[in-house]
């Protein structure tokens, strides 16, 4: 609020590129920047919507260039399974593991930064991917409410948000707007995922 005081006292112009998901809720102070860079299609009509005094973008050539890590895609191979934890309600992500071995899906965790290894010791042989440029790139990427899943879509990965929480549900349908963009697949239940990813795992 004080960056756009200033922006405006000194009538500069004060643009804003977020660093992660936008929230679709109207701030009282509304947002910083005069020119706002959104992540998706469906954040931009939104923040269109909510902030009409604000000139809202959407830039792909940007996205391509924040989220793209330029990892080498091998098209002949089928897409592997990657599981992206979160840090809160651990629970969450251990019932989305479990689900994922009882379909006997051959998978990999890539951990929250501020997730541990520990929280699934139950799991034994669970694959810990430690590499982020393997775990995002030409991968099935699963996640429940994360960025992970727009920068799923710019390294030529397929992001699902499965949300079989409703908490989860909450912030993907009405919390994070670009979340729900229809460029990423939101599966809802055990047998849509399941669907949809022995439909799409040679794509």
């Amino acid at each position: 609020m004080v960056e756009q005081k200033i922006a405006n006292r000194q009538a500069i112009e004060l643009v804003c590129v977020p660093h992660g998901l936008e929230y679709s809720f109207l701030f009282p102070g509304g947002v910083a920047g005069n020119k706002f860079y959104c992540t998706s299609l469906n954040a931009l009509n939104k923040f269109s919507e909510i902030y009409p005094h604000v000139k809202s973008v959407f830039s792909n050539e940007l996205q391509e260039k924040l989220y793209s890590l330029g990892g080498l895609v091998n098209l002949n191979e089928p897409k592997r399974i990657v599981f992206f934890t979160e840090s809160r309600d651990v629970d969450v992500n251990r019932k989305i593991i479990e689900d994922l071995k009882n379909a006997g899906l051959s998978f990999s965790l890539k951990l929250h930064p501020k997730d541990d290894e520990t929280n699934y010791a139950c799991f034994p042989d669970i694959d810990i991917e430690e590499d982020y440029s393997r775990a995002i790139t030409s991968v099935i990427c699963i996640a429940r409410k994360s960025t992970v899943l727009i920068e799923a879509l710019f390294n030529q990965s397929l992001p699902i948000a499965y949300i079989r929480d409703s908490k989860d549900t909450y912030y993907v349908t009405s919390v994070f707007p670009s979340l729900n963009d229809a460029s990423i697949v939101k599966c809802n239940n055990y047998f849509e995922l399941l669907d949809f990813i022995k439909n799409n795992a040679r794509k």
